[in-house]
Order: C-alpha cells, then structure tokens, then sequence
C-alpha cells in the first residue's frame, strides 16, 4: 500500500471515529469500504501480473 493510500486510511478512520451524526457515519464507512476493494483490486491484479510473466 501506498504511503499516499495509507493516508487516506487513516483520515478515513479517523473520521469515523470523530463523527456523531450516523448517516455522515455510514457515508464515510462506505467510502473506505470502496478504497479498500479497489486496494484489493489493484493487489490482485499486480499478483496475476507477476505470476503471468513466469509462464504461470
């Protein structure tokens, strides 16, 4: 993970922490819920690349 997408993480938990209002809750909740699968995405994608490359 990124130091840039760590970042992120972080403002977004943080964010859920602080927060009082449970729709803003939610809203936020879903947000990190979308980076972490595009995270997943991009991992998945990036293993499939290095295991193309050896003849796999």
């Amino acid at each position: 993970m990124s130091t840039e997408t760590e970042k992120k993480v972080r403002i977004l938990k943080a964010a859920i922490e602080r927060e009082a209002n449970p729709l803003r809750k939610s809203n936020l909740r879903f947000q990190l819920q979308g980076l972490v699968k595009v995270l997943a995405a991009r991992e998945f994608q990036e293993k499939v690349r290095l295991l193309s490359g050896n003849g796999y």
